[in-house]
């Protein structure tokens, strides 16, 4: 019930016409709150025990905003010893949160109801277990945070200058490193070969879009693509410039 008085006397000015508001009783057996579909079903009884006979309509509001309206005549058989052995008083239905306040955002609502009489016999207006509920808008949330890049290394693999092994497939040529003095045949003729570095461009945690600089598009995986090229020394074996290859994974 709410406590404001001024609300309550135009309530009762504009509802009643013929009496003064009489001895109430009533309660609030009920409530279940539906935010997201913007209602709430609600039940109870409420009566005049100075009118038993004369059941009535329930107007419920929700602060100073009108809610609906139920009627109140169902017949209760526990409602015999509150309402002067009347038993037509019960109420139950779903009541549709105006828009007024289901547009803006959420808020509590202390709900307060009266009951009008039928035949113009007044208005009762203090029943009991007055509920509150939430009514409007549910706050937005924050979409989540994207996932971190899934972490990654490029594996590579260094070849000694003298050897003639070759890396598996996919492996790409990214730089040439220190010169070494190798011989053909232990007393064979002495020669000169960079050890060479490779990465593994099939690695499928490879994250999509990363650049990187390459010596060769020998054996170039097909999620990858040639972006640009430049000369420099990075990919030279010796003091001529040499061409450096700018590569993207799709």
């Amino acid at each position: 019930m709410l406590k404001s008085s001024k609300f309550k006397k135009i309530f009762l000015y504009a509802l009643t016409t013929l009496s003064l508001p009489a001895l109430s009783s009533g309660w609030v057996d009920q409530v279940a709150n539906d935010q997201e579909n913007k209602r709430t079903y609600i039940a109870g009884w409420a009566c005049d025990p100075l009118n038993p006979g004369v059941s009535g309509w329930i107007h419920i509001y929700a602060g100073n905003k009108f809610m609906g309206a139920l009627p109140a005549y169902n017949q209760r058989a526990d409602l015999t010893h509150v309402c002067n052995g009347s038993i037509a008083h019960g109420f139950s239905g779903v009541i549709n949160h105006p828009e007024a306040l289901s547009e803006i955002p959420e808020k509590k609502y202390a709900i307060y109801i009266g009951l009008v009489l039928d035949e113009n016999k007044g208005v009762i207006d203090n029943i009991g277990n007055l509920p509150t509920i939430i009514i409007g808008k549910r706050p937005r949330t924050q979409p989540p945070p994207p996932p971190p890049p899934p972490e990654w290394s490029l594996k590579k693999i260094t070849i000694p200058g003298c050897s003639y092994d070759d890396p598996p497939y996919g492996w790409t040529l990214l730089e040439y490193g220190k010169k070494q003095i190798c011989h053909d045949g232990a007393l064979g003729p002495s020669y000169y070969h960079n050890d060479r570095t490779y990465a593994d461009l099939n690695d499928p945690s490879i994250p999509s879009g990363t650049f990187l600089e390459i010596c060769s598009t020998w054996s170039l995986p097909y999620s990858w693509e040639i972006t640009g090229s430049k000369t420099g020394f990075k990919c030279s074996f010796d003091t001529r410039l040499s061409t450096v290859y700018f590569v993207r994974k799709k």
